[in-house]
């Protein structure tokens, strides 16, 4: 098998005074006060379902969990958002959200 990077697209927003950083390719989230925690959280969440499903007792079952969509609600606000993002110049800075890409290194795939 190949090794490769997996990039996921993940975000975060500010929900009342907490940080939640979310995968939509993985339907996984986290939150904290802090952002850098809660995407640092978000991240050993994904290190380990990554690794379950390549390499651990899930594997068998990788096509079926990977990639494991989120609702499509968080799928259309993380597009939406992302849009505003690129558009903003014209708008108000919005600084309730980060979109970032989260990877695994040596995932075979």
């Amino acid at each position: 098998m190949k090794r490769k990077f997996i990039k996921l697209r993940c975000y975060t927003k500010k929900v009342d005074n907490q940080w939640v950083a979310m995968c939509i390719d993985l339907s996984l989230a986290a939150q904290d006060d802090d952002i850098d925690v809660a995407m640092d959280k978000l991240h050993k969440q994904i290190v380990s379902y990554m690794y379950d499903i390549i390499e651990g007792e899930d594997k068998e079952h990788f096509h079926d969990l990977f990639p494991r969509k989120s609702p499509l609600e968080f799928r259309i606000e993380y597009q939406l958002a992302r849009f505003l993002s690129k558009v903003s110049h014209l708008f108000k800075p919005d600084n309730s959200r980060r979109f970032y890409t989260d990877s695994v290194e040596n995932a075979v795939v």
